[in-house]
């Protein structure tokens, strides 16, 4: 299950559009298209970053 955390401003800055731009990428990133590149989150947590122009997935990185 993966849940949407947007921004505080986020929501004056885009368009309905959005949900179906972050569908796409949220299916690209579970169907293995998005590689994305190690990182961290906000709380400096090991994390993998899926970029996506205006946003960016952030997913737990993978136990060795």
């Amino acid at each position: 299950m993966s849940s949407m955390f947007p921004a505080h401003t986020l929501r004056y800055r885009v368009g309905p559009q959005f949900l179906r731009r972050a569908a796409d990428a949220f299916a690209d990133v579970v169907g293995g298209r998005s590689a994305g590149f190690p990182g961290a989150d906000l709380l400096r947590r090991p994390a993998t970053r899926h970029e996506f122009g205006e946003f960016t997935i952030l997913r737990p990185a993978a136990d060795d």
